[in-house]
């Protein structure tokens, strides 16, 4: 995989990701991206503001259009012009009046080519029209893109794509909260294969795999359950290759300048998932940790009675799809007594134990 620092100027121009930030540079978590990634590469601005004039050009609308005078004017300049070429000069008039109205028509054909090319800019920038997709917490959905891959949105998820994906461009969503992605195996020969998850810490970059993405506040975590994909560090130049049953969590840094600190280990992906059959799979997890989870997913916050109730670890499988089943599959496995109050829930010691 070719890195972003590797890229010329025009490479830039067409990648979806850069695209997007000359495009809207209102949307933040993108916006975030580059000017990490040109912290790290100012030896790049060049190149990167070249980059963003070829957008910049690329995206303009037409210009208005001549009145009829203006026409038969620039016409008849063309005509003069012609006339007045330095190789049609030597030749007997009947034939210079032929090979300039030759020229002319040739000069008509390249209008009609460029009025042809402005009409496929208007329908490319058209077609890349986001489409948006939100879950409210505890709840879930499944996205079908288009190109046939499958994504299942977790609760208090956003996920982001383009209306209309090209054989040309890579196929690229924007994630925000966590989503499991099934991706289509795009044929050899069909153009650009790789599939991106971008989110705000990390790119994802595949060809046909299965795999979870969690981006949330203090950590995005990828975990593979089969096939093979690539981690592009936001900011940095680390590559990340990985294998079927590994997770790599990239927690965030409280300072930009520093490295992102990156834990890799070995996990079960079936676990991993188990949200998208609305269980959950605890193994050693600490109360901490299933407060965080409650909190991201659910919209709800766990207040510890005693602080060292959230060190506790439970392990267990209990079911995701009712909140408050899950609150009472979560007392019984911890032997805590767990009280909801809107959207407080308070967890203290079982009085009867």
């Amino acid at each position: 995989m070719k890195h972003f620092s590797a890229y010329t100027a025009e490479e830039l121009a067409t990648d979806d990701l850069f695209v997007r930030w000359v495009q809207h540079p209102d949307d933040a978590e993108v916006a975030s991206f580059w000017e990490g990634w040109l912290l790290y590469h100012p030896n790049r601005r060049d190149t990167v503001e070249t980059a963003r004039q070829l957008v910049r050009i690329a995206s303009q609308p037409d210009r208005e259009v001549l009145a009829g005078d203006e026409v038969r004017s620039l016409w008849g300049r063309i005509r003069t012009s012609i006339q007045e070429m330095p190789e049609l000069q030597p030749l007997q008039p009947d034939v210079q009046s032929f090979v300039a109205r030759w020229y002319f028509f040739r000069s008509v054909g390249a209008a009609a080519g460029i009025v042809l090319f402005l009409g496929w800019m208007l329908w490319t920038q058209w077609s890349q029209a986001m489409q948006t997709f939100r879950t409210s917490y505890g709840t879930s959905q499944t996205v079908t893109l288009p190109d046939g891959s499958v994504v299942t949105l977790n609760g208090n998820s956003e996920l982001r794509f383009a209306r209309v994906w090209s054989d040309e461009m890579p196929r690229a969503v924007w994630l925000k909260g966590e989503a499991f992605f099934s991706v289509a195996h795009r044929p050899i020969g069909r153009g650009e294969r790789h599939f991106r998850v971008h989110t705000d810490k990390l790119t994802v970059e595949v060809e046909g795999t299965q795999f979870n993405v969690s981006d949330r506040q203090e950590a995005t975590r990828v975990v593979l359950s089969s096939g093979k994909i690539r981690l592009m560090l936001n900011g940095q130049d680390q590559v990340i290759d990985m294998k079927p049953g590994e997770s790599v969590e990239v927690k965030k840094e409280a300072q930009p300048d520093k490295p992102a600190l990156v834990r890799r280990q070995q996990v079960d992906p079936k676990e991993e998932t188990a949200w998208k059959e609305h269980r959950l799979v605890f193994n050693e997890t600490s109360l901490a940790d299933v407060a965080r989870l409650m909190s991201e997913t659910y919209g709800l916050t766990l207040q510890f009675q005693e602080p060292q109730l959230a060190d506790i670890r439970i392990t267990g499988t209990v079911p995701s799809e009712d909140v408050d089943v899950l609150l009472m599959a979560l007392a019984r496995t911890s032997d805590l007594t767990v009280n909801r109050n809107g959207s407080v829930v308070t967890v203290a010691p079982d009085a009867n134990r």
